[in-house]
C-alpha cells in the first residue's frame, strides 16, 4: 500500500513541476494597496491553498457545531432513558 502512495505522490509531484514549468510567465497582480509580480503557477498554487484552508476551517466549524449538538442530544437521551427505566 505504501508503494502505491509513493507512486501517486511521485506522479502528482511531477505533474505539479511540469505545470509550473509550462506556466512560468510572470504576471502582475493588482490588489487594493499595491501590486505584486509573480509567476502564474505560484498564483494558481496560492489560490488553491487558500481555498483549501478556507474550506477546512469552515468544515471544522460545522463539525464542531454538530459534535456539540450530538453531545447535547446524547445527554438528553440518557436523561429520558433513566426516566423510563425508573
Amino acid at each position: 500500500m505504501s508503494f502505491i502512495v509513493f507512486i501517486v505522490t511521485l506522479l502528482l509531484s511531477l505533474l505539479g513541476i511540469s505545470f509550473a514549468l509550462l506556466n512560468a510567465e510572470w504576471i502582475t497582480v493588482n490588489y487594493y494597496v499595491g501590486t505584486l509580480k509573480l509567476p502564474i503557477s505560484l498564483l494558481v498554487l496560492c489560490s488553491i491553498l487558500l481555498g483549501i484552508v478556507l474550506s477546512v476551517s469552515m468544515l471544522s466549524c460545522k463539525i464542531l457545531q454538530l459534535k456539540i449538538k450530538n453531545s447535547r442530544l446524547q445527554k438528553k437521551c440518557l436523561e429520558l432513558e433513566s426516566k423510563i427505566t425508573g
